[in-house]
Protein backbone atom coordinates (compact mmCIF):
# COMPACT_ATOMS: atom_id res chain seq x y z
CA UNK A 1 0.00 0.00 0.00
CA UNK A 2 1.67 3.39 -1.31
CA UNK A 3 2.39 5.93 1.45
CA UNK A 4 -0.35 8.68 1.08
CA UNK A 5 1.42 11.56 2.49
CA UNK A 6 -1.75 14.45 2.49
CA UNK A 7 -2.95 11.69 5.56
CA UNK A 8 0.08 12.15 7.96
CA UNK A 9 -0.77 14.60 10.24
CA UNK A 10 2.22 14.69 13.03
CA UNK A 11 5.43 12.84 13.37
CA UNK A 12 7.31 10.97 15.50
CA UNK A 13 11.01 9.96 16.10
CA UNK A 14 12.97 7.55 18.02
CA UNK A 15 16.33 8.39 19.57
CA UNK A 16 18.03 5.11 18.68
CA UNK A 17 18.72 4.49 15.03
CA UNK A 18 16.42 6.92 13.70
CA UNK A 19 18.47 10.21 15.31
CA UNK A 20 21.32 8.86 17.09
CA UNK A 21 23.83 6.54 15.13
CA UNK A 22 23.43 3.85 17.86
CA UNK A 23 24.65 0.83 16.19
CA UNK A 24 28.24 2.65 14.87
CA UNK A 25 28.72 3.60 18.48
CA UNK A 26 27.75 -0.53 19.70
CA UNK A 27 29.75 -1.43 17.33
CA UNK A 28 32.76 0.02 17.57
CA UNK A 29 32.93 -0.62 21.11
CA UNK A 30 32.24 -4.14 20.27
CA UNK A 31 35.03 -4.46 17.62
CA UNK A 32 37.81 -4.48 20.09
CA UNK A 33 36.79 -7.74 21.45
CA UNK A 34 36.38 -9.61 18.41
CA UNK A 35 39.83 -8.18 17.29
CA UNK A 36 41.94 -11.27 19.04
CA UNK A 37 39.74 -13.47 17.07
CA UNK A 38 40.31 -11.61 13.43
CA UNK A 39 42.09 -14.81 12.08
CA UNK A 40 39.06 -17.19 12.70
CA UNK A 41 36.20 -15.07 11.48
CA UNK A 42 35.01 -14.59 7.79
CA UNK A 43 36.52 -11.69 6.01
CA UNK A 44 39.22 -11.90 8.66
CA UNK A 45 37.08 -8.61 9.65
CA UNK A 46 36.65 -7.80 13.68
CA UNK A 47 34.35 -4.89 12.40
CA UNK A 48 31.82 -6.97 10.48
CA UNK A 49 31.52 -9.16 13.40
CA UNK A 50 30.84 -6.52 15.69
CA UNK A 51 28.51 -5.32 13.42
CA UNK A 52 26.54 -8.87 13.06
CA UNK A 53 26.80 -8.85 16.98
CA UNK A 54 25.11 -5.66 17.67
CA UNK A 55 22.57 -6.74 15.10
CA UNK A 56 21.93 -10.13 16.76
CA UNK A 57 21.95 -8.42 19.93
CA UNK A 58 19.04 -5.74 19.63
CA UNK A 59 16.37 -9.13 19.87
CA UNK A 60 17.56 -10.30 23.19
CA UNK A 61 17.70 -7.13 24.24
CA UNK A 62 14.31 -5.63 22.99
CA UNK A 63 13.02 -9.20 24.57
CA UNK A 64 14.13 -8.16 28.03
CA UNK A 65 12.97 -4.64 27.86
CA UNK A 66 9.17 -6.12 26.48
CA UNK A 67 9.78 -8.81 29.52
CA UNK A 68 9.99 -6.48 32.48
CA UNK A 69 7.61 -3.96 31.04
CA UNK A 70 5.30 -6.75 30.91
CA UNK A 71 6.43 -8.07 34.31
CA UNK A 72 5.37 -4.25 35.90
CA UNK A 73 9.58 -4.19 36.57
CA UNK A 74 10.12 -1.25 34.06
CA UNK A 75 9.54 1.71 36.27
CA UNK A 76 12.04 0.41 38.89
CA UNK A 77 14.53 -0.66 36.37
CA UNK A 78 14.31 2.84 34.54
CA UNK A 79 14.64 5.12 37.56
CA UNK A 80 17.56 2.46 38.34
CA UNK A 81 18.99 3.88 34.94
CA UNK A 82 18.22 7.29 35.47
CA UNK A 83 19.77 7.27 39.21
CA UNK A 84 22.95 5.52 37.95
CA UNK A 85 22.88 8.07 35.33
CA UNK A 86 23.25 10.83 37.35
CA UNK A 87 24.91 9.33 39.68
CA UNK A 88 28.33 8.03 36.91
CA UNK A 89 27.61 10.81 34.20
CA UNK A 90 28.91 9.62 30.80
CA UNK A 91 30.45 12.01 28.40
CA UNK A 92 28.35 13.41 25.78
CA UNK A 93 30.88 11.73 23.12
CA UNK A 94 28.78 8.57 23.22
CA UNK A 95 26.20 10.05 21.34
CA UNK A 96 26.24 10.28 17.39
CA UNK A 97 24.01 12.10 15.04
CA UNK A 98 23.23 10.62 11.61
CA UNK A 99 23.99 12.58 9.44
CA UNK A 100 21.08 15.14 7.76
CA UNK A 101 18.91 14.39 10.51
CA UNK A 102 19.16 18.08 11.56
CA UNK A 103 18.31 19.12 7.97
CA UNK A 104 15.52 16.85 7.82
CA UNK A 105 13.76 18.25 11.11
CA UNK A 106 14.82 21.74 10.03
CA UNK A 107 12.35 20.84 6.66
CA UNK A 108 9.45 18.90 8.50
CA UNK A 109 9.15 21.24 11.64
CA UNK A 110 7.03 23.79 9.75
CA UNK A 111 4.63 21.24 7.99
CA UNK A 112 4.44 19.08 10.87
CA UNK A 113 4.33 18.79 14.59
CA UNK A 114 6.66 16.10 16.15
CA UNK A 115 7.51 14.04 18.75
CA UNK A 116 10.35 11.88 19.96
CA UNK A 117 9.21 8.68 21.69
CA UNK A 118 11.97 6.40 23.39
CA UNK A 119 12.49 3.34 25.69
CA UNK A 120 15.62 4.95 26.64
CA UNK A 121 15.21 7.15 30.32
CA UNK A 122 14.15 10.61 30.05
CA UNK A 123 17.54 11.60 31.02
CA UNK A 124 19.99 10.35 28.28
CA UNK A 125 16.87 11.42 26.04
CA UNK A 126 16.93 15.14 27.22
CA UNK A 127 20.83 14.80 26.95
CA UNK A 128 21.13 13.79 23.47
CA UNK A 129 18.33 16.28 22.29
CA UNK A 130 19.76 19.19 24.24
CA UNK A 131 23.56 18.27 22.99
CA UNK A 132 22.61 18.16 19.37
CA UNK A 133 20.06 21.82 19.56
CA UNK A 134 17.20 19.46 18.62
CA UNK A 135 14.85 20.02 21.57
CA UNK A 136 13.42 22.75 19.66
CA UNK A 137 11.75 20.56 17.24
CA UNK A 138 10.36 18.46 19.40
CA UNK A 139 7.94 19.74 22.22
CA UNK A 140 6.34 16.53 23.07
CA UNK A 141 9.49 13.84 24.65
CA UNK A 142 7.67 10.50 25.69
CA UNK A 143 10.48 8.34 27.36
CA UNK A 144 10.38 5.02 29.21
CA UNK A 145 8.05 5.86 32.03
CA UNK A 146 6.11 8.31 30.01
CA UNK A 147 3.06 5.79 29.23
CA UNK A 148 1.25 2.83 31.12
CA UNK A 149 3.78 0.65 28.64
CA UNK A 150 6.57 1.36 27.00
CA UNK A 151 7.72 0.42 22.83
CA UNK A 152 6.85 -1.82 21.39
CA UNK A 153 3.40 -1.41 22.65
CA UNK A 154 1.10 1.55 21.07
CA UNK A 155 1.12 3.31 24.60
CA UNK A 156 4.19 6.21 23.75
CA UNK A 157 2.81 6.62 20.41
CA UNK A 158 -0.09 6.88 21.00
CA UNK A 159 0.20 9.36 24.17
CA UNK A 160 2.28 11.24 22.28
CA UNK A 161 -0.24 11.54 19.44
CA UNK A 162 -2.71 12.73 22.12
CA UNK A 163 -0.08 15.71 23.23
CA UNK A 164 -0.09 16.66 19.56
CA UNK A 165 -4.04 16.95 19.31
CA UNK A 166 -4.39 13.68 17.28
Amino acid sequence: MPLNVSQIRALCFDVDGTLSDTDDIYAQKFERFFRPLRPLLPQKDSALAARRFVMWAETPGNLLMNLSDQWGLDSTLSRAAEWLNRANPRPLRHFLLIPGVEEMLERLAPHYPMAVVSARDEVSTRAFLAHFGLTRFFPVIITALSAPHTKPYPDPVCLAAAHMGH
